[in-house]
């Protein structure tokens, strides 16, 4: 019965983020486009393309830095803030780690609605790899099972890693074509990996680090795909400022 309950709580954190998505996105200036796409994907394409990938940098990391901060708090300093425990499910770090990865694994999913070359079927693989994850990490299944199991982080989470890491493989070339998508979402798995590899051991401190490694992971996912999205603006070559592409895409607007 717990595990129903946390599943649909992270389901409806993915069922709030779309919605979240539609109403901004809905606000803004029609992006171009998906031919015969309307709603969600449109709507994230509106703020992919409209938001600046240095101001989400510096957003994402405030946000990460300040969870981190209260999260210490409760955990180090037994501050009675619940709501920001790092180390337990539904509640608001948690919740923000699942998003970052639900928005990363969306932006993967839009970047293979964008790319008409062959083999932008790795994109939608990515995505889902991504989102599954969040999920899993909402509703903490891999903990559960690893309770159950007595096997290792690592065993349990490599099934749901090992596609993103093939997907990754294949994508390596055109993330490197739009820099330094590459080097953000490697910088994330790492980061990841660092997270799970921390998991056996038992400390304070450790469990601040290790919430941290995984919302500068997610933080960085999404920025990689953030630069992707924005490299496929029409009209616009990799490494193109933004400004320059829209400037270009804007004719074909009209």
């Amino acid at each position: 019965m717990e595990l129903l309950k946390d599943i649909v709580g992270a389901l409806a954190i993915v069922a709030a983020f779309v919605i979240g998505v539609l109403l901004i996105g809905r606000r803004l200036a029609p992006a171009g486009s998906l031919t015969g796409d309307r709603g969600f994907w449109v709507s994230l394409l509106n703020i992919a393309w409209s938001i600046e990938t240095r101001a989400a940098a510096l957003g994402l990391a405030a946000c990460a830095a300040v969870l981190v901060a209260l999260g210490a708090l409760v955990v180090v300093g037994d501050v009675p803030i619940e709501p920001f425990r790092l180390n337990a499910e539904q509640t608001i770090p948690a919740a923000f780690s699942g998003l970052l990865l639900v928005g990363a694994g969306s932006l993967g999913l839009l970047a293979g609605r964008l790319d008409r070359d062959r083999g932008a079927w790795a994109w939608l693989v990515l995505g889902a790899a991504l989102i599954t994850l969040a999920i899993d990490e909402m509703a903490e299944l891999h903990e559960r099972l690893e309770a159950r199991t007595d096997l290792s982080s690592v065993v349990v989470v490599g099934p749901l890693a090992l596609p993103l890491l093939i997907a990754f493989l294949i994508l390596l070339p055109r993330m490197r074509a739009h820099a330094p998508a590459a080097v953000l979402f490697a910088t994330g798995a790492a980061f990841g990996l660092a997270s799970q590899a921390l998991d056996p051991i038992h400390n304070r401190w450790k469990t601040v680090l290790e919430e941290g490694l995984e919302l500068g992971s997610g933080s960085l996912f999404v920025l990689a795909l953030l630069v992707v999205v924005r490299g496929m603006q029409p009209g616009r070559a990799p490494g193109r400022s933004p400004r320059a592409g829209a400037a270009a895409a804007a004719p074909s607007a009209r």
